[in-house]
């Protein structure tokens, strides 16, 4: 799993690890561009985002 940013350069850097690690999956973060904006912003619970992830098939 690899949280990025929603935005140009994030992109750009998931491609970078998606040249290292094939298998890797995107996982955007909800709401906002990232998850400190989205904490920020909406005071949202990151572990859930996280737990979200590691349980998701």
């Amino acid at each position: 799993m690899k949280g990025y940013a929603v935005d140009d350069a994030g992109k750009k850097r998931y491609a970078f690890w998606m040249r290292l690690y094939p298998h890797l999956r995107a996982w955007p973060a909800p709401y906002f561009k990232s998850p400190g904006d989205t904490f920020q912003a909406r005071k949202e619970n990151i572990l859930n985002w996280v737990k979200s992830a590691l349980f998701c098939k």
